[in-house]
């Protein structure tokens, strides 16, 4: 098995930081998704919490629900609002999979700066 040259490991070197660069501003935009979705979700929450408790009809799966005992509002909040929840729990596991996504380059750059070190000091 023979070395990889110096130039070779500059260059994935540079790929990988370039890589890192784009991860990190994919994870800029999936963080503002995340909180986007989870605003969404708890404004729904609030909303439909404030129409049961007056008294409003609101259609869940073809049931309209009247006035139900204050102690099941919020399940059957949840139950009206599950695509916001949904969405948000989406845009929380793309955000933290991003993460992983950005570690993972990071190790490999720092296998490539240990693999880049090991060649330098190489005699001759």
């Amino acid at each position: 098995m023979s070395l990889p040259e110096p130039s070779e490991v500059a260059t994935a070197m540079i790929t990988k930081v370039s890589e890192l660069k784009a991860c990190r501003a994919e994870l800029l935009e999936l963080a503002k998704r995340k909180a986007e979705t989870l605003v969404d979700y708890r404004k729904a929450k609030a909303r439909y919490t404030v129409i049961l408790r007056l008294g409003e009809p609101v259609t869940l799966e073809d049931k309209v629900v009247v006035d139900p005992p204050v102690t099941l509002i919020p399940s059957i909040v949840q139950g009206i609002c599950w695509k916001e929840k949904l969405e948000a729990a989406k845009s929380e596991a793309m955000y933290k999979a991003k993460i992983v996504c950005m570690d993972a380059l990071k190790s490999e750059l720092n296998g490539l700066q240990s693999i880049n070190r090991f060649l330098e000091d190489l005699p001759g």
